[in-house]
C-alpha cells in the first residue's frame, strides 16, 4: 500500500528490512547516491543505534524517523539518537505511521527542504 502511494505522488519507494544494524549501515552507505531521502524505522535502535545514526547523517540526505506507537509515552523520545538529526519524526499511528512519513519526506523534498544541520 505504502509503495503504491508513493508512486502516486510521483516517488519510487524501495524498501530494506534487517535486523541487523551493520546491515542497515551498509544499505545507507551503499543506497546514498541513488537516494533522495529515507524513511526509517528503527525500533530498538532509536536509543543504542549509533552506527545507524552517523551512517544516515553521512548520508547527506533527509530522512524521517517513523514509530508504530508513541514512544514519547515510554520516554524514549529524548534519549533517541537517531532523532536528533532527523527532519520529522512520525509516531503513534500504527502502520499508517509509513503512510504520515512518507507524505511528509515527499512534500519536504518538493518544497526543497534540506537535511538537518
Amino acid at each position: 500500500m505504502t509503495a503504491a502511494i508513493a508512486e502516486e505522488m510521483g516517488a519510487e519507494l524501495r524498501t530494506f528490512q534487517s535486523n541487523r544494524e551493520g546491515d542497515i549501515v551498509q544499505f545507507v552507505y551503499d543506497s546514498r547516491s541513488e537516494t533522495d531521502a529515507y524513511l526509517i524505522n528503527p525500533a530498538a535502535l532509536t536509543r543504542r543505534g549509533a552506527p545507524c545514526a552517523i551512517a544516515l547523517s553521512d548520508s547527506g540526505r533527509l530522512y524521517i524517523e517513523l514509530h508504530f506507537a508513541n514512544i514519547a509515552v515510554v520516554g524514549w523520545s529524548n534519549g533517541a539518537l537517531i532523532t536528533r538529526q532527523a527532519c520529522g519524526v512520525v509516531m503513534g499511528l500504527r502502520h499508517y505511521s509509513y503512510i504520515g512519513a512518507l507524505c511528509g519526506l515527499i512534500l519536504a523534498l518538493d518544497a526543497g527542504a534540506l537535511p538537518a544541520p
